[in-house]
């Protein structure tokens, strides 16, 4: 029989709003990335009123069909509701893959990568442009990330096969920047467009691999409030140019 262990949590943001708690938001981060690069999304997440858990994962030479099948969710979840899994890179891999089995009510991938062969850069500051043009988030990843895991680790075929052969069955809302190299937009639409028939698509102008903290942060963070709040229903403010017709009519 298989022993399941639960993934740890590395940091743990808790909700500001102490009259209701809106949901509770697992972060999986992605190859070479800490809990630290995510504190900035977890505090704003936590000021609108959820609890955010960024989790530890390992390499992805360590998770194979086994690591997935034993893989439980953090002991944090044992009570929650309204629980949202949010992948980066690696993580939204991880974050489709785990979703049904952790009981998630919605999931987020964003930049989603690793399955492809892996590809070595040659120097730190390309690894971090491409990752990012964020100022902030570049001093981080020079400080807190392993760069080269990026792009020297790839997922085993086995967990690409999954991947590929999944269908979700709750609300997804999927992020990718519009110039990200590492997964090309093109080859990430087609594999979101799998993963769901009803996904929401955010593609960000400009924008390349860390969707979660590139320079539009703040409005890729507005977008993800957004999906959580309505989880499926129809949006509440419509986007509407010809609302301005109705009315003069």
């Amino acid at each position: 029989m298989p022993t399941h262990q639960a993934v740890s949590v590395a940091a743990n943001h808790r909700s500001r709003n102490t009259a209701r708690l809106r949901g509770t938001v697992v972060v999986l981060p992605g190859r070479g990335e800490s809990a630290a690069l995510y504190e900035r999304l977890g505090d704003r997440l936590a000021y609108d009123g959820y609890d955010v858990l960024v989790t530890d994962l390992p390499p992805l030479h360590g998770i194979d069909a086994a690591w997935l099948d034993q893989a439980a969710p953090p002991a944090e979840l044992t009570d929650a509701a309204r629980v949202t899994l949010v992948g980066s890179d690696s993580g939204a891999v991880i974050a489709a893959l785990l979703a049904s089995r952790w009981g998630a009510d919605s999931v987020v991938l964003a930049g989603i990568g690793g399955i492809d062969a892996a590809v070595e850069r040659r120097t730190d500051e390309e690894r971090i442009a491409e990752r990012t043009s964020c100022v902030v988030h570049r001093g981080r990843l020079s400080a807190d990330a392993d760069l080269s895991a990026l792009t020297a680790q790839t997922f085993r075929p086995e967990i690409v096969e999954r991947l590929r052969a999944l269908t979700l069955t709750v609300p997804v809302l999927a992020v990718h920047g519009a110039d990200d190299e590492i997964t090309g937009i093109g080859e990430a639409l087609r594999l979101y467009g799998s993963l769901s028939p009803d996904i929401e698509l955010a593609v960000v102008e400009g924008g390349v691999h860390d969707a979660l903290n590139d320079a539009t942060h703040r409005t890729v963070s507005a977008e993800l409030v957004q999906f959580l709040e309505r989880k499926g229903r129809e949006p509440i403010v419509r986007r509407d140019a010809s609302l301005v017709e109705e009315v003069a009519a």
